[in-house]
């Protein structure tokens, strides 16, 4: 896919559509039902970013380009958080419907775990139906990630505030420099100031002809 694209004259932001909707759908597809190894994330790695910035040198950091566009990034997705974040949402979904097929097989590995976790999941601790002494490969990242995550009000446990609030850990937003502070108003707002950010660097480069 990469080597279709790589010799079209296409800016920054044209590069990470195609990355998040053509390069990265078959894999965050399959990334939402298995733990994709190590050396899966270190190929994509060697395919996204020579992609991405034309075999150059990487000007802006890895961790700050796939930030939201109102934290100054790109919003390229980042894929070792797509699929806990996908799995993690399965996992609750799961668990809260109790007519799906899935539950007892959840409850069983991760009942007892989840309860301890949250006063909401407190019901899955009961002597009614067997339960495993320890969660399984597959469950005990999720549970991890539950355990040291701090939910905000009003979350509600989908795969895209999953992502949100994962991205927030390995991310690091563009940062304003304390020097500008003097120079705005009182009620700036950087998130709205990078939803206007444009300039030659992003835009795509275009032929004029002269007639």
């Amino acid at each position: 896919m990469c080597v279709r694209w790589k010799n079209r004259s296409l800016s920054l932001i044209g590069k990470v559509l195609i990355l998040n909707i053509l390069g990265f759908s078959k894999l965050l597809f399959v990334s939402a039902i298995l733990s994709p190894p190590q050396w899966v994330q270190d190929r994509i790695n060697r395919i996204i970013w020579p992609f991405l910035w034309g075999s150059r040198i990487e000007t802006v950091a890895r961790k700050s380009l796939v930030c939201p566009e109102t934290n100054g990034g790109l919003g390229l997705r980042e894929f070792r958080v797509h699929g806990p974040a996908s799995r993690l949402a399965i996992l609750i979904r799961s668990i809260s419907n109790i007519q799906s097929k899935s539950f007892f097989l959840i409850k069983y590995f991760c009942g007892a775990q989840l309860a301890s976790i949250g006063n909401h999941w407190a019901f899955l601790r009961d002597n009614a139906t067997p339960s495993a002494l320890s969660s399984s490969t597959f469950y005990s990242p999720l549970l991890r990630s539950l355990q040291d995550l701090q939910f905000p009000v009003n979350f509600s446990y989908t795969s895209k505030e999953f992502y949100t609030i994962l991205l927030m850990k390995v991310t690091s937003a563009a940062i304003l420099p304390s020097l500008w502070s003097p120079f705005v108003p009182r009620f700036f707002s950087l998130r709205a100031h990078w939803k206007k950010v444009h300039d030659n660097f992003t835009s795509n480069h275009k032929k004029t002809s002269r007639g």
